[in-house]
């Protein structure tokens, strides 16, 4: 048998799925690589994608925050592995690393060029769950003398001065005909916003309600709350009494707490919370109470940590909504 790469060439993979297609770089946008393995000599194009990209999507929507979003790189899947075996290291919160000689392969980077350029295709993943990704189209030249085309493999270390990244306001005919038909960017094909390599722009801009927290809690603003044994997290159902009748604009600033939450709760974690919704949208699901003085809201926690919900109770304690207890079932 050929003799394995060392694990040291290569960024570790994770026994999280997520965790391992993640790329962080200080002040830039998160890169998802769907290339695995992954040799760490890719990184310094990816480095330049990210903060150069970055500052012109800063420069574009006046946000300065972009923590909300993932930014996956789009590539080919279900591509044989043809090069040499390697070992492979997997980490894990609980478990020490472990080690494996591996020949699995996944993705292939999409090749794309025109006219000096090279073409490539992010997709961006709001972490709220509040809006389905849209396409961010960015194409990129090279600086250096020898190259005329940079692709991500070649393996350069690469500065500011090497490659130009841009984001393209418009595709080219000429560039959509050349993509695969197995083009894919992980689970969300179906839901990318197609066509549109602007429609990012909209999202990126989009604020979510915020509600004014108390920084301190009173002891008015403590109440109990009962956990029903047969519990059915991570779909886990809140029963919101509260000491006065709800008024519609309040049930909104409820569902704007819980919207928040789940906001800064998923910027802050790799695993998210799914989604949530106003249960009584549902006409006729179990548990429902008709009471002006109660808002009963589900959440999908995904695969949170059960301790979440302490966390969401306490969020709601600084809300000062005048709550009387909550029944977590």
């Amino acid at each position: 048998m050929q003799e394995p790469l060392p694990a040291e060439l290569f960024l570790s993979s994770h026994a999280e799925f997520d965790k391992s297609h993640h790329l962080f770089f200080k002040g830039s946008i998160t890169l998802s690589r769907a290339v695995h393995p992954f040799r760490k000599t890719w990184l310094p194009f990816y480095r330049e994608l990210s903060a150069q990209i970055t500052k012109q999507i800063v420069a574009i929507t006046a946000k300065k925050s972009l923590r909300r979003f993932d930014f996956i790189v789009a590539t080919v899947e279900c591509v044989e592995y043809d090069g040499e075996p390697y070992v492979e290291r997997t980490e894990s919160e609980i478990f020490p690393p472990s080690y494996r000689v591996s020949t699995e392969y996944r993705g292939r980077l999409v090749k794309l060029h025109k006219d000096g350029y090279a073409y490539g295709k992010l997709l961006v993943d709001d972490k709220t769950c509040v809006r389905d990704p849209a396409e961010l189209w960015i194409r990129w030249k090279s600086n250096l003398p020898d190259y005329e085309y940079i692709e991500p493999d070649d393996e350069l270390d690469l500065t500011e001065r090497d490659i130009t990244f841009e984001i393209c306001t418009e595709i080219l005919d000429e560039i959509r005909a050349e993509i695969p038909e197995n083009l894919v960017m992980r689970f969300y094909e179906s839901s990318a916003q197609q066509g549109d390599c602007n429609k990012w722009i909209e999202m990126i801009k989009y604020e979510i309600p915020r509600v004014k927290k108390k920084n301190r809690i009173t002891a008015a603003d403590e109440f109990p709350v009962d956990f029903a044994p047969d519990c059915d997290y991570p779909d886990t159902s809140f029963t919101i009494y509260l000491r006065n009748p709800c008024s519609d604009e309040q049930e909104k600033q409820i569902e704007a707490a819980f919207q928040e939450f789940m906001t800064d709760y998923n910027i802050n974690h790799v695993n998210n919370i799914h989604d949530f919704m106003n249960l009584k949208e549902i006409a006729d699901f179990p548990g429902r109470i008709d009471d002006e003085k109660v808002v009963q809201i589900g959440v999908d926690f995904g695969n949170c940590n059960p301790k979440v919900i302490e966390k969401l109770i306490k969020w709601l304690r600084c809300c000062g909504f005048g709550i009387e207890k909550i029944n977590v079932w």
